[in-house]
Parts: structure tokens; C-alpha cells; sequence
């Protein structure tokens, strides 16, 4: 790396049907140093020979538009990135696993003795027929890609979640999918990307491949914990954000409706804790508050959305958290500008200094 004259290279993974990587090059176009990138499409065939022969001292993963065939495609190739060629990937080639894998990410909190709402796994057709007999209803059906409420199902009763999991074990689940008109601001959301090429065309391609696509011979069952928010966490390094995500129906994921205001300072603790005890730091954390339980973590995801020009506003005024000597500070400022990219970038050069 060539970390004494402060160059870097840098790649950058691109998906065809998706436009993320573009907050990269914005972030890398702002940045006050040297900075050489390249784009490289994932799903091309000749990626392997382009890393190979790219020199890079960091890869950067943008989010392609999800369905299980591209994850599985994406978890391969940055595990030969990562693992065999040696390249530092951002975010971490762990936080990128867990990303859109609620069923691994239940297996790390698992083993960590990390608080989440209770789960059941299945990939036994009569061992999940048999738990229906005695589990408490409601519950909750979830696929294990899919962030914004996408593919929950809310089971009532036995004979509801019986006809759920039958369907799973045979032609299979899928997530019925489209612009997310209960989300609201459907209108702004297609002018906004208007102006694009091929935007609409892009787009229903991506809605068709999510609604044709089906989760098949195994199920993701959750305890149902009544709320009516959750708390939207996020750590970038040694930034951390907070706000509320209001229910909407019976989810907050995906309402787009939010809350803002402090924290109290036992959840900044808990998602201090959880990030440091599964090593994930670049990731939102989603985080239920109980009278019961305590805090939940409900999600982690590397990759979240954000459609507001930040992610935390304490009276009045947007800015970040910072941990230092056992204190939390709050420091104004505007960090998310960019979708939170150029902090990400920040990161990454943290990284690199300090390899």
C-alpha cells in the first residue's frame, strides 16, 4: 500500500441494476487526497481478472438490489476477494455476510449471547410443522434477504402458520414486492429519479426479479414483540447516530416515519457493546426497547437507507456521538451528508493508516 505518499487505489464493486456505487465516487470526488478508482461490475464475467491485475489497497462494496441469487453470488466473489487474494474489502468481508442474512446473523448473536427477540430456524418440513403445536401466537414470518418490511408475514394461529410453512417446503415464499406505496412520498420518489436513464426500466426489473423470486425449504420464525417504534442505530467507525423509527401499521421498518431527539445513554452503551462483541463497526443497528427484555437487536445491516440528510438531531440541531474516556459527547456537524459515504470514506482511510 502505498500509505507514505497518502495515494490510495481503489475499487469499487458495481451492480448493472443498481446506482449506490455513485455515492462512492462522490465521496472519493470530495475527498481532499489522491485518489485513483476504478468500477468493476460483480456480475461481469471477467471481475476475477480485473481485481487481479488492479493493484488496489481497498475494495468498496456498494449494495446491489438484493434478491438471494445475487447474494450468494456477491457473498463467493468477495470471499475470494477477502479471503484468498488477501484485498481489504469495506465494509469487512464479516459485516458484508451478515448484511442481508438475517438467518447467520441470528447464528452471531447467538453464539455471543447477544438479546434478540426469540427465533426459530427450520430446515425440517415436521420439525417446523411440530413447533407449530405449542409456539406462542402471534408470530412472525420473515425471508432471510430483504430490509423495509419486505416479505414479513405476521402468522395468527396454528392453522395459519401450518399453511406458511407447507408453502415454504413446497413451491416456497416470496416477497411480494413493488414501489412501496405504504411507505409514502411515492410521487417525490419517481421524480426524483426521473431525470435518470433508464431509471423506470431499471427499476421494474428489479421489482420483477424480487416478486418472482421464492424462498424455498426452510422458514425464519420470530417472536411478535408489540412496539411502536424501534430504534434506528448506527456506528461508522467511532461515529454513532441515533433515532426513532415510527410504526406504521405493524412495522417501522420501511414507514420512513422518524423521531428525533436524545437517546438515553443505556442504549448507546448496548449498541457499543454489540458492535464491539460481534466486530462490527459500519452497520445500522436495529434495536427494539421492552419493559421486559430489555433492548432487542431486531437487525445489523452494512447497508441501510437514509432520506433524511442525516441520521441524528438533538433540539434542533443534526450531529453525531463520540465515545471517549467512558463519556459520550455529542458533537454537532454534518456527518451523513452523502448518504453517511463520505464518513464511510473516512473509515476507510482510518483503516488503511492503520492496517
Amino acid at each position: 500500500m502505498n500509505l507514505q505518499s497518502k495515494h490510495y487505489n481503489f475499487a469499487i464493486l458495481a451492480s448493472h441494476s443498481y446506482d449506490s456505487y455513485l455515492d462512492w465516487i462522490k465521496a472519493i470526488e470530495e475527498s481532499d487526497k489522491d485518489l485513483n478508482y476504478s468500477i468493476i461490475f460483480l456480475d461481469s464475467s471477467n471481475w476475477l481478472d480485473q481485481i487481479q491485475s488492479g493493484n488496489f489497497d481497498m475494495v468498496l462494496i456498494s449494495p446491489p438490489f438484493m434478491t438471494i441469487k445475487t447474494k450468494n453470488m456477491c457473498d463467493e466473489r468477495l470471499f475470494v476477494i477477502s479471503q484468498l487474494l488477501n484485498i481489504p474489502v469495506y465494509p469487512d468481508f464479516k459485516s458484508f455476510m451478515v448484511y442481508e442474512n438475517k438467518r447467520l446473523l441470528d447464528y452471531i448473536l447467538d453464539i455471543y449471547e447477544i438479546p434478540r427477540p426469540e427465533t426459530w430456524n427450520f430446515h425440517n418440513k415436521q420439525e417446523a410443522l411440530e413447533f407449530t403445536g405449542n409456539c406462542p401466537y402471534p408470530i412472525v414470518a420473515k425471508i432471510i434477504t430483504g430490509s423495509a418490511g419486505i416479505g414479513v408475514k405476521f402468522l395468527r394461529n396454528k392453522q395459519q402458520a401450518q399453511q406458511y410453512i407447507k408453502t415454504a417446503f413446497s413451491k416456497g415464499v416470496r416477497s411480494v414486492t413493488g414501489p412501496g406505496i405504504r411507505r409514502g412520498g411515492l410521487i417525490k420518489r419517481f421524480i426524483a429519479g426521473f431525470h435518470k436513464v433508464g431509471y423506470f426500466k431499471k427499476l421494474l426489473t428489479n421489482y420483477k426479479s424480487i416478486f418472482y423470486e421464492r424462498q424455498v425449504g426452510y422458514v425464519f420464525l420470530q417472536e411478535c414483540i408489540n412496539h411502536t417504534y424501534e430504534w434506528r442505530c448506527v456506528r461508522i467507525d467511532d461515529s454513532y447516530f441515533f433515532h426513532k423509527k415510527v410504526v406504521k401499521g405493524r412495522m417501522a421498518s420501511g414507514s420512513l416515519i422518524k423521531e428525533y431527539g436524545a437517546p438515553p445513554q443505556s442504549l448507546m452503551d448496548f449498541v457499543r457493546f454489540v458492535s464491539d462483541k460481534i466486530g462490527v463497526y459500519s452497520a445500522a443497528f436495529d434495536i427494539f426497547e421492552t419493559l421486559e427484555k430489555g433492548y432487542l437487536v431486531n437487525e445489523v445491516q452494512a447497508f441501510f437507507g437514509q432520506s433524511d440528510p442525516y441520521q441524528m438531531v438533538i433540539d434542533g440541531i443534526p450531529g453525531r456521538y463520540l465515545y471517549n474516556k467512558e463519556q459520550w459527547i455529542f458533537e454537532p456537524g454534518d456527518f451523513n451528508r452523502n448518504k453517511s459515504y463520505n464518513l464511510r470514506l473516512n473509515h476507510v482511510f482510518k483503516m488503511l493508516s492503520h492496517p
